[in-house]
């Protein structure tokens, strides 16, 4: 079966934190307008969880387009973690990014992305440079693919922003030190494991393939311009694991890459057309969902194409969403 990876987003979600793909509809109480966010929260809630349900047994992820996930890990006092990440920014500054960001560096309650406005240059440098760690969940919820985690926050960041190219997300490489524990309101003191100098990022590529943004050559050099900074990474002696869903990064097969941000975006095309189509049925409509590849101009096309590729597994996902009491605003 093809690999299948989404980038779907629901309008009235939430940001970042303490995550839970649960939700009680008994902790929601009050007038209309509270009944309302109660059934738009249950129908975003029971879409992730059929998708997370239809997609958990193949090891698939349904919340991203084609990205590269990383690992950095290093030891050592703050002045050798200081000088690696420099050396890292000059070999960023000497690929053709579209830009590089200067060496970043906060302590303390700086590192904290929620005393942040939505608007500060560092926010989102900071949202990278979290850690979590992973909850307890029932057996049934970890069957349907629910998770809960805790955000870490680091006390000590060193990091820079690159921007591969346009379309691109921004490609983050640093290197935090983290606490030793943390707390939980319900669960008390909670110890991270997290030791040393480390950072755990990830770069979606996949929305600098489209022909507004350049196409292929212009994904092509946001793609192998990341995996080329990791090599350097890797030559310094502080990469840790690397996820390609491109498969390059293990194979170095340009044509694989070619086919496969082919099919992902004919992929990613068809299942959004076939859940606007049943979430249609819902309030809000079609509208409630979203995704950067209905802005490509050939959306229609791949949307066609995609039919083809589809897996069956989620054209009855989409089915039984179409069909859903739930997403009508029914009793769960």
């Amino acid at each position: 079966m093809a690999k299948v990876r989404l980038a779907i987003s629901f309008k009235d979600g939430h940001g970042a934190g303490s995550h839970s793909h649960a939700f009680d509809p008994h902790t929601v109480s009050g007038g209309k307008d509270m009944q309302r966010t109660s059934r738009r929260r249950c129908q975003r809630h029971f879409v992730r969880d059929a998708l997370a349900g239809a997609l958990h047994d193949q090891r698939q992820r349904y919340n991203m387009g084609l990205t590269i996930h990383y690992q950095l890990a290093a030891t050592g006092g703050e002045a050798h973690a200081r000088n690696l990440v420099q050396q890292l920014r000059q070999a960023a500054l000497d690929l053709p990014f579209q830009h590089v960001g200067e060496i970043a560096e906060f302590r303390g309650d700086q590192c904290d992305w929620n005393q942040r406005a939505n608007d500060d240059p560092h926010r989102w440098l900071l949202i990278q440079a979290g850690s979590h760690i992973a909850l307890p969940v029932s057996p049934s919820e970890k069957r349907r693919g629910v998770r809960r985690e805790l955000d870490v926050l680091p006390l000590h960041m060193i990091a820079f922003e690159t921007q591969p190219g346009h379309g691109c997300e921004p490609a983050n490489f640093g290197l935090c030190r983290f606490p030793g524990e943390v707390s939980h309101p319900q669960l008390g003191k909670l110890r991270t494991k997290l030791k040393g100098w480390s950072w755990h990022s990830f770069c979606k590529t996949h929305y600098a393939s489209n022909p507004r943004c350049g196409g292929l050559p212009n994904f092509l050099r946001c793609h192998l311009g990341v995996v080329a900074l990791l090599d350097e990474a890797q030559s310094l002696g502080i990469l840790g694991r690397v996820g390609d869903d491109g498969d390059f990064w293990d194979t170095r097969n340009l044509e694989r890459l070619t086919e496969e941000i082919g099919e992902q975006s004919a992929m990613v095309a068809a299942f959004l057309g076939g859940l606007k189509d049943a979430m249609g049925h819902a309030p809000g409509g079609a509208g409630a969902v979203e995704a950067p590849i209905a802005g490509y101009p050939n959306f229609e096309h791949l949307e066609a194409e995609g039919q083809r590729l589809l897996p069956e597994q989620l054209k009855t996902v989409l089915k039984a969403l179409e069909q859903s009491n739930r997403l009508r605003g029914g009793a769960r």
